[in-house]
């Protein structure tokens, strides 16, 4: 009985899955970045996604659920990436050095890192022309951010558009926001 319910369960997760997939819609392109509103609910969240000819995958979603901009770093070379281990990483946006805690995150064909980004690292994101990532003193990403202002903007329109009271960081014309 006990399996069963799990096999349900699991059935039910992979449908939702296949169904918020199927019914996710590409917004548009920018700078080389896809742009896409993924529905859940009543609402929905904006992602914009790009790889890079080294391998390497970056997605910035808005993430209203959690009030929170989230920035994952896939590599395809990431097969040890432990889900729900910390890593704590220097990141450079540009020369401007930064550190956090990155948490592993199996996407089923990839592993990845993901960390949310405060207003203030978003701000540094998309002003940056390079984000290098640094993991116990060795590089292991550094990827051009040519565009990202473009993207961030079309980001925010999406949001908008999706769920218009379901920014992270404020309304758009709100002063006090961080």
């Amino acid at each position: 009985m006990m399996m069963r319910l799990l096999l349900v369960v699991a059935l039910a997760c992979a449908a939702f899955r296949v169904s918020e997939a199927q019914t996710s819609r590409i917004w548009g392109k920018v700078a080389g970045w896809e742009i896409k509103e993924i529905p859940v609910g009543g609402g929905g969240f904006c992602l914009a996604f790009a790889e890079f000819d080294t391998g390497e995958s970056v997605s910035l979603a808005v993430r209203p659920d959690v009030r929170q901009v989230v920035l994952t770093l896939f590599h395809d070379r990431w097969k040890s990436v432990v889900p729900g281990q910390t890593y704590a990483v220097e990141f450079f946006f540009d020369q401007a050095r930064g550190a956090g805690q990155f948490t592993g995150v199996d996407y089923g064909t990839r592993r990845a890192i993901e960390a949310s980004l405060s207003w203030s690292g978003l701000r540094r994101f998309r002003d940056a022309n390079t984000m290098t990532i640094v993991y116990n003193g060795l590089v292991i990403s550094k990827i051009s951010l040519a565009g990202t202002g473009a993207m961030v903007a079309e980001l925010t329109k999406c949001q908008y558009a999706v769920a218009p009271n379901e920014w992270p960081f404020g309304s758009s014309d709100d002063p006090f926001r961080h």
